[in-house]
């Protein structure tokens, strides 16, 4: 019996219900992948946001993207940096401007 148990490598006992592990993965993985590809539609979405946002001095959508951050002052293992500032510069008149509408 106690050998019969220790054989039995596809399927554990929960509440005295055999659970078939190879289907329970594959539910798990299904979501997991479902997952990565709605996360990756929403960063795709986001960059065409991003890619379509225009100057609101000029209506240029030539921009260069500035991110100032803070670090601990740590160099090597255990390294952090945060960002505190996050603009955008338009490369036609030069005007700095926030994204209002930053996710």
């Amino acid at each position: 019996m106690a050998i019969e148990r220790i054989n039995r490598t596809e399927e554990i006992m929960k509440n005295g219900i055999p659970i078939d592990m190879e289907a329970h993965y594959k539910r798990i993985h299904e979501r997991e992948k479902q997952q990565e590809q709605e996360a990756a539609e929403a960063r795709r979405l986001e960059k065409i946001r991003i890619d379509n946002m225009k100057c609101p001095l000029c209506k240029s959508q030539e921009k260069e993207h500035h991110v100032v951050s803070s670090s601990n002052g740590i160099m090597g293992p255990g390294y952090h940096s945060s960002p505190i500032m996050d603009y955008y510069v338009c490369k036609d008149c030069g005007i700095h401007y926030s994204d209002l509408n930053k996710k």
